[in-house]
């Protein structure tokens, strides 16, 4: 150190400002290499995070489309169904009050392969739903209520549908011969008119499965567009204040109501039951998800052989 000192000393002024300037010169070069690298990373860093973010913005788009395009799909079927539900009832009324009052209307009454066509559409649409929300699930997991709320929904149409309104249908509707004639003898008009009603009920009871649709798209908006609008889409508020609305901030208390206080929920604890008694070895809780989704993949296969 004092053999540096010494020739440092010995060099001239000229030289050591020389020398200082050039050191001074290479560090700031080096400093300004490192700052450069560093925002070069930066600036790299941002681009892969804008990059990753506009993939995931586009990945949610198509999956709101595809959303969309589903719950559109079920919407029709619907809609077909219950608007079949809704003119056939009144129509087998108005011609069998006609008929009594000897003013026959020779009204179109739907045909029932019409009507079974339509539900079998439904039930189609219903499990292509119900198979989206299981899709796409790592979304939010709490999205799995909508498919507990459409199995419910659907179960009462199904049961009203396949108990009441098929076994008395096949008699009472008209029938087209291939001659070109119609089969068809109007009923009586009290039997029409809880005809009507039967057909009222069901299609009356469509309109869980529409609400459940829209409270779908509701809560999917939110999830996949609402950090892109920078809004949020407000929930329904029903008249009816026993009404229930679907909601994931509600998912776990919903869920329970549905599985305790609902025609499809006790049928699925009566399903489970018989099936602990039948495999005994299985009851257990840990084969109770297993039980259970058999049970609801047994309960689409119904509804599409239906």
């Amino acid at each position: 150190m004092t053999e540096l000192m010494t020739v440092w000393s010995g060099l001239g002024p000229t030289i050591q400002a020389a020398v200082i300037g050039a050191v001074a010169t290479c560090l700031t070069g080096a400093l300004g290499i490192t700052g450069i690298m560093c925002q070069i990373g930066a600036q790299g860093r941002a681009n892969r995070q804008s990059i990753a973010e506009n993939e995931r913005r586009r990945l949610k788009s198509e999956l709101y489309e595809q959303t969309v395009a589903v719950c559109t799909a079920t919407q029709d079927a619907l809609i077909t169904f219950s608007n079949l539900m809704l003119t056939v009832g009144q129509a087998v009324s108005y011609d069998a009050a006609a008929r009594a009052a000897n003013k026959p209307m020779n009204l179109q009454i739907p045909r029932m392969h019409r009507i079974i066509d339509a539900h079998s559409a439904l039930s189609d649409a219903t499990c292509n739903f119900i198979f989206m929300i299981e899709r796409n699930q790592v979304v939010d997991p709490r999205l799995l209520i909508f498919r507990t709320a459409m199995n419910a929904s659907l179960f009462v149409v199904n049961e009203a549908y396949n108990r009441r309104f098929v076994p008395n249908s096949i008699t009472l509707l008209p029938v087209d011969l291939e001659n070109g004639q119609v089969v068809y003898e109007s009923p009586d008009v009290r039997v029409a008119e809880a005809y009507r009603n039967m057909t009222l009920e069901i299609f009356n009871s469509c309109s869980a499965i529409t609400t459940c649709i829209e409270d779908f798209i509701i809560e999917m908006q939110n999830l996949l567009l609402g950090d892109l609008f920078e809004n949020k889409a407000q929930h329904r508020v029903p008249i009816d204040p026993h009404a229930h609305v679907v909601t994931l901030d509600h998912a776990s208390v919903l869920e329970t109501y549905y599985m305790t206080q609902t025609p499809w929920g006790q049928n699925v604890a009566r399903l489970e039951e018989n099936a602990r008694a039948a495999f005994p070895a299985q009851n257990n809780a840990g084969r109770r998800g297993g039980i259970l989704f058999r049970l609801k993949m047994l309960f689409r296969h119904r509804r599409l052989s239906s």
